[in-house]
C-alpha cells in the first residue's frame, strides 16, 4: 500500500513540476492554445509614428521566430529572435526590431510600412506555426485644397453593425454619415458622400471643412474601434499671401 501511495505521490509531483514549467514559459498568454499562434487580425499606425508594435503570442518557448511580409510564408523573412539573438536586414537598418516577447516593433513608421505581416514560429516539436496581421499606415493629419476632392479612410477588417462618421470642432461633436443595418445615411453637407470600405469623401472643399473626423465602428460582440484624422483645408487667399 505504501509503494502504490509513495508511485502516485511520485506521478502527481512530476506533473506538478511539467505543468509549472509549462506555465512559467508562457510567453504570450495561457488563452492560446498549443501548437497555435494569435496575432491581431488588424493594425492601423499613424505616418511618422516613432513606435508602433504587433504582439505575437503563443505557449511555450520557442526555438525561433519569423516576421515576414507578405501574402504566404514564402516571402523573405525581415527579421528573426533566435535563442534570443535578433537578425534581419530590417533590424540592421534599424527600422524595425523584436522584443522579448517576440512582439514586431516598428521604428518611425512609413508609408512603405503598410501591408500583411506574418509571425512564424519554431517551437520545440519542430513544429512550424503562423498567424498574420494586416497593418494600415493612416495620415494623422491631410492637408488639400479649398476647391478639391479629398477621401477620409477608416481602418476596420470584416462587416460592422455600425459606422459613424463624426465632426468634431471643440466640444461639439455632429454625425455627418452613419451606416447600420438599415443601409447607408448621409447626416451633413450634401458634398459629403460614402466610398468604398466606408471612408468618408468631401467634395467640393471649403476652409470651414477642416477639424478632427472620426470613424467609430461597432462589430458584432461589442467590440468598437476607431480612426482619427485631421483634415487642413488650405485655401487660395492664404495661399498668395505665404507667397508674398
Amino acid at each position: 500500500m505504501a509503494t502504490i501511495c509513495s508511485s502516485l505521490f511520485i506521478r502527481l509531483l512530476g506533473f506538478i513540476i511539467l505543468m509549472t514549467y509549462i506555465m512559467g514559459n508562457v510567453h504570450a498568454t495561457d488563452q492560446v492554445p498549443d501548437n497555435q499562434v494569435w496575432t491581431p487580425a488588424t493594425a492601423t499606425f499613424f505616418y511618422g509614428q516613432p513606435k508602433a508594435n504587433i504582439s505575437c503570442k503563443f505557449l511555450g518557448t520557442p526555438y525561433g521566430v519569423y516576421w515576414m511580409k507578405g501574402s504566404t510564408p514564402a516571402t523573405y523573412t525581415l527579421l528573426s529572435r533566435i535563442q534570443g539573438k535578433v537578425s534581419g536586414p530590417r533590424f540592421d537598418d534599424g527600422s524595425l526590431t523584436i522584443t522579448d516577447d517576440y512582439s514586431l516593433v516598428f521604428n518611425n513608421v512609413q508609408a512603405g510600412d503598410e501591408g500583411n505581416y506574418i509571425c512564424r514560429v519554431s517551437n520545440h516539436n519542430g513544429f512550424v506555426i503562423e498567424n498574420n496581421t494586416d497593418v494600415r499606415v493612416l495620415e494623422p493629419s491631410v492637408i488639400r485644397w479649398a476647391g478639391y476632392t479629398v477621401n477620409l479612410q477608416c481602418a476596420f477588417r470584416g462587416t460592422p453593425e455600425q459606422v459613424l462618421w463624426n465632426r468634431v470642432q471643440g466640444p461639439s461633436v455632429e454625425t455627418v454619415l452613419r451606416y447600420t443595418s438599415g443601409g447607408y445615411e448621409v447626416l451633413g453637407d450634401r458634398r459629403y458622400s460614402w466610398s468604398d470600405n466606408y471612408g468618408l469623401i468631401i467634395r467640393d472643399l471649403r476652409v470651414l471643412d477642416e477639424g478632427n473626423f472620426t470613424c467609430m465602428v461597432s462589430k458584432t460582440g461589442g467590440s468598437k474601434m476607431q480612426t482619427a484624422t485631421v483634415l487642413t483645408v488650405q485655401g487660395l487667399m492664404s495661399t498668395m499671401s505665404d507667397l508674398w
